[in-house]
């Protein structure tokens, strides 16, 4: 249950100009909110992300520190991560990805704040809730039942465990 009681704080809004009516433009740009503003050279020069996709289709971004990569699906789509590593969803939605210990941890949410049935497939044989092995397909598909109401938007998490 929601508070009525009015909040007010300073926020800021930050645009980028990319300029009048651009047709197929290219750019990358990271926030990094931890970044001092005397080491941000430094930083800029090494980075520690790749970008593995950036279509009207999909984005991706891996954090060559971490491994952990984040996935923009603006459609059903499939996306392969590492050379036995791909990732494909049924429906729209935000997917972030990262190694643990003997398996996989996978976050997905629905941006557009609604509930949504989404079906993650991952490349692979994997354990864990909602995971059903395809043997034919050589890969777990791994469903969600994301959220609405109050929760909508908020993200769901699974360990996926390698057999």
């Amino acid at each position: 249950v929601y508070s009525k009681e009015q909040v007010k704080r300073r926020v800021f809004s930050l645009g980028i100009d990319h300029g009048i009516a651009p047709e197929e433009g290219s750019y990358v740009y990271v926030v990094a909110p931890s970044v001092e503003p005397d080491t941000v050279a430094d930083y800029a020069a090494s980075v520690p992300m790749q970008v593995l996709a950036n279509s009207p289709a999909l984005q991706a971004v891996k954090n060559t520190d971490s491994g952990a990569c984040g996935i923009v699906f603006w459609e059903a789509g499939q996306i392969s991560l590492s050379d036995d590593l791909s990732v494909s969803v049924d429906t729209p939605c935000l997917v972030l990805l990262r190694s643990v210990d003997s398996g996989l941890m996978l976050t997905a949410s629905n941006p557009a704040n609604e509930p949504l049935d989404l079906t993650v497939r991952v490349s692979g044989r994997m354990n864990g809730e909602g995971c059903t092995w395809n043997a034919a397909a050589g890969s777990t598909q791994v469903s969600f039942a994301l959220p609405g109401g109050m929760y909508a938007g908020q993200s769901v998490q699974r360990r996926l465990h390698r057999p």
